[in-house]
């Protein structure tokens, strides 16, 4: 993947912005499997899980402010007009390999994200179930970070946490309920560094609970009238936070 962002601030006249350039090459492997497994007619466990192994290799360019020619500080250019004279955002062709990269690196991450669940069947029209799973949302790196600054930010996980009921009426009607509760560590945020500079970068910032509950029900009426209603409660709050001053705030 690769990405180009123009900026521009200071105005309509004689505006001044910068070019960011962005490279990344991303390469994922993963296997999984899942299984059913009866204890009785009315007990059932499934098992399941994922390992996930994910390489990103980044090329990023902080390029500056717009030159007078109207190219790129860092880059060759084709020498467009500068944006105070054409009022538009400039388009160069950029030679992507003489620009002077602010970061180049990469780096790799691993996962495994199990699911288990129990369900028991009280009779053909009623079952209970509990389940547990975990996912995650993959580690990357910051376009916007500038020289000397860490661009790479962690994956963020989740532990989810689900009790529930399924229920069938002899009319056709149904009516599902559940609670649960999620875990979520490392979470990825956006970040203000410095408000003279404008670096905004994504950071690991923190840790947060979420517990809730769902309720939806079918209703026929008649052979052509269905009707439906869900009702859902959530509760989240951040446990800790990270405000980019290396020190962590305990929220509890």
């Amino acid at each position: 993947m690769e990405n180009d962002d123009w900026r521009i601030s200071g105005g309509i006249q004689g505006g001044t912005g910068k070019h960011i350039k962005y490279k990344v090459d991303h390469t994922v492997y993963g296997a999984f499997t899942s299984f059913d497994y009866a204890f009785t007619e009315k007990l059932n466990l499934t098992l399941g899980g994922r390992y996930t192994d994910e390489e990103k290799d980044a090329t990023l360019s902080q390029l500056g402010a717009y030159d007078a020619s109207g190219g790129t500080v860092g880059c060759s250019a084709d020498g467009a007009p500068a944006f105070a004279e054409s009022l538009e955002n400039p388009k160069d062709s950029i030679d992507f390999s003489s620009c002077t990269a602010s970061f180049k690196g990469d780096e790799s991450w691993d996962n495994f994200t199990p699911k288990a669940v129990v369900q028991y069947f009280i009779n053909d029209d009623a079952q209970v179930y509990a389940s547990y799973s975990k996912g995650y949302r993959s580690g990357g790196f910051s376009a916007r970070a500038l020289l000397g600054t860490d661009p790479i930010f962690d994956e963020e996980e989740m532990d989810a946490y689900e009790v529930g009921f399924k229920l069938d009426f002899a009319f056709g009607g149904r009516l599902n309920g559940a609670l649960f509760y999620n875990e979520l560590s490392d979470l990825q945020r956006d970040v203000f560094l410095s408000i003279e500079t404008g670096e905004q970068v994504t950071r690991n910032a923190g840790d947060a609970e979420m517990t809730g509950g769902e309720l939806e029900a079918w209703v026929p009426i008649g052979d052509y009238f269905l009707v439906q209603a869900s009702l859902g409660y959530v509760d989240t709050e951040y446990t800790s936070l990270n405000l980019g001053d290396e020190q962590d705030y305990d929220c509890l």
